[in-house]
């Protein structure tokens, strides 16, 4: 008797659990897809993202040598004096360079260390001058785009679009500055300065 009267409503709860159940598993069924996709794409290197150094280089394990505190002072004051010397220029010499020098210091560079070991940069040696005066153009318009975007509507400096490029430089010199010249002692206590602050 009771199912006689309410049949329509249990009829109704069937389709609506049926419809929810197959909604949830096409739901379920495109979110791995998706994630499925993304592993995918995350795999997937394009060119910008090659290693900057070779994939079949060997591996040189760290040997550290600890030195005597006085030879770490006299070392770090030595690439102290070396780098304040260094400025940054607009006006370049038309002497060719050798390219054993270039080798050598697009191998320096690339020992960077990078986040995740992702090495996310590519470096390029221009040898044309026309090539040099196009890049130079386009650096040029984006640098007025970026000025431009410094200072506000009311004529007020905002703040710099270059904070973080200038953060990075100096903690590549940093890192430079600790690992160059073996003053390792002293990275413990930075680090731990860092993550207090």
């Amino acid at each position: 008797m009771f199912f006689e009267l309410y049949w329509q409503y249990f009829v109704v709860g069937l389709i609506i659990y049926v419809i929810a159940r197959t909604g949830f598993a096409v739901y379920e069924g495109l979110q791995k897809k998706k994630i499925s996709q993304q592993k995918k794409d995350d795999d997937f290197k394009t060119p910008d993202q090659a290693p900057a150094l070779p994939s079949d280089l060997k591996h040189i394990p760290l040997e550290f040598k600890k030195i005597p505190i006085d030879e770490a002072v006299e070392k770090s004051e030595e690439f102290y004096n070396l780098l304040k010397k260094r400025r940054t220029v607009r006006h370049f010499s038309t002497e060719p360079v050798p390219k054993e020098i270039i080798y050598n210091i697009i191998k320096t560079a690339g020992t960077a260390p990078s986040g995740a070991h992702t090495e996310p940069w590519t470096f390029i040696a221009v040898n044309s001058s026309e090539v040099k005066k196009q890049i130079r153009q386009i650096i040029e318009d984006e640098e007025e785009i970026n000025y431009k975007k410094t200072y506000g509507d009311d004529g007020r400096k905002k703040l710099h679009y270059y904070n973080e490029q200038s953060v990075s430089l100096a903690a590549g010199i940093l890192l430079a500055a600790i690992h160059v010249r073996k003053t390792c002692i002293f990275l413990p206590v930075l680090y731990f300065r860092l993550l207090k602050n």
